[in-house]
């Protein structure tokens, strides 16, 4: 399974809360609307108010205790062909407008960070590997 994982920061003058209400009303929509075979879509927002928890893990040192973005999101594809047909949706020029448009009222454009990943599931090769430490 590939997955498509960013990081956004919300643009200046919006507050957490006006960028996680636009996001999830709105260009959440978008997405769904114009990326219509993707298997799951997450948004994950960071909670300041845990960050002592956090520093218990961490290098308390990092500016905001790491907390560098407004927004994690994730992203499922079956394969590798699915996110390609995905980015061709989205690279078509009057859909890609839409999207900076919609991404300008909320969100600092400069600040996405993309990264694609294979991934893996941890409670499933422990569920397998558990049959086969019985099965021995």
């Amino acid at each position: 399974m590939i997955k498509l994982v960013s990081t956004m920061k919300r643009r200046d003058g919006v507050t957490r809360d006006e960028f996680r209400f636009y996001y999830e009303t709105t260009h959440r929509l978008l997405v769904k609307y114009f990326a219509h075979n993707i298997m799951d879509y997450r948004r994950s927002y960071p909670r300041p108010d845990l960050a002592e928890i956090v520093g218990m893990y961490s290098d308390p040192n990092t500016p905001e205790h790491g907390r560098s973005f407004d927004v994690l999101t994730e992203i499922w594809f079956e394969d590798a062909e699915a996110l390609l047909r995905t980015f061709e949706i989205m690279g078509d020029p009057e859909i890609r407008k839409i999207f900076e448009e919609d991404e300008a009222r909320f969100l600092d454009r400069a600040s996405i960070h993309v990264t694609i990943c294979e991934e893996e599931t941890a409670c499933e090769q422990l569920g397998e590997a558990t049959n086969r430490l019985m099965a021995s």
